[in-house]
């Protein structure tokens, strides 16, 4: 059959996997990026100590890791029907998934640096916050070195 004459036959059933996976691998690929973009938003609310910016954050990273595992677990069958297809040579499945797994691994390591970021945050502000407390008992006894303060005789 000529390239450009309209195809009259349906699909292929082999066809329409290699499809719906492409979609669905270029739909994951998309979340990555997002995922990513939202990672290094993250690190600079957690250097900035902009308490509100991160708990946005990691809401919109709870709906974004829900939509990855989503969509792995719908791959994951397709994949397996695209590998066991012997007929089926798309050059560019193997290409995004490889993109994928970098991606995957980008993820991984920014994940791990805002994580040893917030642990160094979270450090510091106990550090802080226990700078700021008061011995306990040293209020009582400021309070016995200045009789002037408890005037008891009326």
């Amino acid at each position: 059959m000529n390239e450009n004459q309209p195809r009259t036959a349906p699909f292929s059933h082999n066809e329409a996997v290699v499809t719906r996976l492409r979609a669905l691998l270029e739909r994951l690929r998309a979340s990555f990026s997002e995922y990513l973009l939202l990672l290094e938003h993250e690190e600079a609310a957690i250097v900035n100590g902009d308490i509100d910016k991160l708990e946005q954050h990691i809401g919109i990273e709870q709906r974004i890791v829900a939509e990855i595992l989503a969509l792995r677990r719908v791959i994951a069958p397709l994949e397996a029907m695209y590998t066991e297809s012997t007929d089926l040579d798309v050059p560019d499945i193997p290409a995004l998934r490889e993109s994928l797994d970098r991606m995957h691994e980008r993820v991984r390591e920014r994940t791990a640096r805002n994580r040893a970021l917030l642990r160094d945050r979270m450090t510091a502000t106990r550090l802080e916050l226990s700078e700021l407390r008061v011995p306990a008992g040293r209020w009582l006894s400021d309070a016995a070195d200045d009789p002037s303060l408890f005037d008891v005789t009326g």
